[in-house]
């Protein structure tokens, strides 16, 4: 059946549901070459409206050509779907991303029986075809493998034997997806104006006991969280409260187990980069302050000239603070009093990027992005040379008066203050293959993000370091942009929007105990025991409990059909 005579054929399965309202109806299953038969619903109540139209492949009926291999059987159901908003007022499907986190979050769903099956990633469907070495491995050529190709003739041929062998299978699994699929394996939300419609491709694991009986298909559609309030900037990083240990504080920085993003209330502060003509200026605001107010004014911290700075990361201890700034092929950290009025104490300029920085009793330490560790202190004189901790540097924390090192290539590398140097090897550990970065400590433990392969989520671990072993560990559905800890719960956002709020669960697991979604990725994000605040990029700010940030209330639409 050609498009134009299947588009002319075609006709909306129309519900009419109010945010609170739900309505069904029925359509048949496209038979191998059968007419579509359509049965239409009846109005629902007024409010916010939502018409979907399916097309389900039936398990011996032909894929369409470009999809190039029969899903089928492969254990993979296909289904067309068109999704229009005839409301006033725009519209959110979102995915649940195999997280069951509330209705609003349910979006489009395959139900039969009591089996009730999520929309499956493209990446996953390439996987099962192909094999998940080749799909997770394959990268769409860009313009600069494009130009190359001809130049170099085995480069060449590799990119075409890659093409034909899993390219040609891979891209419309993608380009032609309802749901934007991410790179983390997240598909995104659909977001729909007034009069807007979608069409596109969802895929689902065959129902179990045979693809034979009913099945239905249920959309779930929101009213979107609307753009918040912005505050001004260009770029922003929380404090992180760096603990003071008491007698026993002698490593290379001594904080308690804590480390970075320690356990904390709200008496932490955001830095931010302001542009003020050709330079920019250096504020403070305390975060207490922002959750009453967004607009609190802001203090003064320092000038900043160059136009390329990026704040790197911030450490406080106690109403001392120190804030590392990166440019283009240099770094600069600024020590100051955060008390009565932030004003700067002393700074250090080196020549590469900082990854961390850390305040401590007796002066600052700092990390570089190559894997050399800095000391400075007030009266340390500019040019001294650092010392190599790594290569392939990922991560570090202090805690317990140690340094930990997260390599890629050397696992985990202990150091502390020793007689003859300020980074002294004390140890290491094989905590297993993988990026590792800290996201902050809760109960004695470092909470660590484990970042997964292409296609495949981040893996939330919490590590104790008196026994250097991995003590809780959990996937997440996707990739973490940013993570804070507070209490006992890690707050963090999800490449797909969603925020979460999580704690420890029964036999070493994790539990999601609030969910919500903000409409812009965080550059920004800080916990506390019952709250957060998360700044965009472009100052966008979000703050309060992460309840309020539900979308919904849900309306949904059921689609059914018989799989014959």
């Amino acid at each position: 059946m050609s498009m134009k005579r299947f588009r002319a054929r075609r006709a909306v399965l129309a519900s009419l549901c109010g945010l609170a309202a739900s309505a069904s109806f029925s359509c048949a299953l496209f038979g191998k070459r059968a007419a579509p038969r359509v049965l239409e619903a009846p109005p629902a109540s007024s409010g916010g409206m939502i018409s979907v139209a399916a097309r389900f492949v039936a398990p011996d009926d032909k894929v369409p050509g470009f999809f190039k291999k029969t899903l089928a059987e492969k254990g993979i159901l296909a289904v067309q779907a068109v999704l229009r908003n005839d409301g006033p007022s725009p519209l959110v499907v979102h995915a649940s991303n195999g997280m069951d986190i509330g209705p609003e979050f349910a979006g489009v769903r395959l139900v039969r029986g009591a089996d009730t099956l999520p929309p499956l990633h493209p990446g996953a469907v390439s996987a099962v075809i192909m094999g998940a070495r080749r799909s997770s491995g394959y990268r769409h050529p860009g313009a600069l493998e494009i130009v190359a190709s001809p130049i170099l003739p085995p480069f060449g041929v590799y990119t075409l034997y890659k093409e034909a062998s899993v390219g040609r299978f891979y891209r419309p699994l993608f380009s032609r997806s309802l749901h934007p699929p991410l790179g983390s394996g997240l598909l995104a939300p659909i977001r729909l104006e007034p009069g807007e419609e979608r069409r596109g491709w969802l895929y689902f694991e065959a129902p179990p006991g045979g693809a034979v009986g009913d099945c239905e298909m249920i959309v779930a559609a929101c009213a979107p969280i609307e753009a918040p309030e912005a505050i001004d900037g260009y770029e922003f990083e929380f404090s992180r409260e760096e603990e003071r240990a008491g007698a026993d504080e002698t490593g290379a920085g001594g904080t308690s187990a804590g480390g970075p993003g320690g356990e904390r209330g709200d008496g932490g502060f955001l830095l931010s980069l302001i542009r003020e003509g050709k330079r920019s200026g250096l504020y403070f605001t305390e975060v207490r302050a922002l959750l009453d107010d967004p607009k609190a004014r802001p203090s003064r911290v320092a000038d900043v000239t160059a136009k390329s700075a990026e704040i790197a990361d911030v450490s406080r201890r106690g109403d001392r603070a120190a804030v590392a700034l990166n440019f283009t092929s240099k770094s600069r950290t600024i020590v100051f009093d955060c008390g009565a009025g932030p004003a700067p104490v002393y700074e250090r300029a080196l020549s590469r990027g900082i990854a961390r920085v850390f305040s401590v009793e007796d002066g600052t330490c700092a990390v570089t992005e190559n894997g050399f560790g800095h000391f400075f202190g007030e009266g340390t004189r500019e040019g001294v040379p650092g010392t190599k901790l790594a290569r392939g540097f990922g991560d570090a924390a202090l805690s317990g008066g140690r340094l930990f090192v997260f390599t890629e290539e050397k696992g985990l590398l202990l150091f502390e203050a020793g007689p003859r140097s300020r980074f002294a090897p004390a140890g290491k550990a094989a905590p297993g293959r993988g990026r590792r970065e800290v996201a902050g400590a809760l109960g004695g433990s470092l909470v660590l993000l484990c970042r997964g392969v292409p296609l495949a989520g981040d893996t939330l671990v919490f590590f104790d370091p008196s026994t250097m072993a991995e003590v809780r560990r959990g996937a997440l559905a996707g990739r973490a942009l940013r993570a804070s800890t507070a209490g006992s719960s890690v707050v963090l956002q999800l490449e797909d929007g969603t925020i979460l709020r999580i704690a420890a669960g029964p036999l070493g697991s994790f539990r999601i105990i609030e969910a919500g979604w903000l409409p812009f990725a965080a550059r920004a994000l800080e916990a506390t025991p019952d709250s957060f605040v998360a700044v965009g990029p472009d100052g966008s700010f979000a703050s309060g409990r992460i309840a309020a940030y539900r979308p919904g209330p849900a309306c949904a639409v059921e689609v059914s059909a018989r799989v014959e």
